[in-house]
C-alpha cells in the first residue's frame, strides 16, 4: 500500500504530464525527478498497436531496472505505472489535449 506522500507525489507527476500535454514545461518536484526520468527512459520502450500506445509493462520495468542496475522497489514501480496511466489518459482522450499526439508529446519529455 502506498503511503499518503507516495500518492501526492504520484499525483504531482500525473499534473506534470497534463502540463506537458499543453505545451507547457512540466514542474516535476524534486522528490520526483528520478522517477521521472525512469519513467522518460521507459517510455520510449512502449509498444503500441492498431489502438495506439500500450502501457508499460512490468516485463519493461524489470529489464530497465536489470540492465541499468537500478534497484527498483515496489514504490518505485507503483509511481512509473501512475506517471504511465496519466500518461496514457491524455494521448488517449483527445479532448483532454486536442492536436496533441504520442509522438508530440514524446518531444516534450526529450
Amino acid at each position: 500500500m502506498q503511503s499518503r506522500g507516495q500518492r501526492r507525489l504520484a499525483r504531482q507527476l500525473a499534473d506534470a504530464v497534463a502540463e506537458a500535454a499543453l505545451g507547457r514545461k512540466p514542474r516535476v518536484p524534486e522528490a520526483g525527478r528520478t522517477a521521472w526520468r525512469w519513467f522518460v527512459a521507459l517510455t520510449e520502450t512502449r509498444g503500441r498497436d492498431l489502438s495506439g500506445p500500450l502501457p508499460i509493462s512490468f516485463a519493461e520495468i524489470e529489464a530497465y531496472g536489470r540492465l541499468t542496475g537500478t534497484p527498483f522497489q515496489p514504490h518505485h514501480v507503483a509511481l512509473i505505472r501512475a506517471v504511465d496511466t496519466a500518461w496514457l489518459k491524455v494521448v488517449r482522450e483527445p479532448a483532454a489535449a486536442p492536436g496533441i499526439t504520442p509522438d508530440i508529446f514524446d518531444v516534450v519529455f526529450r
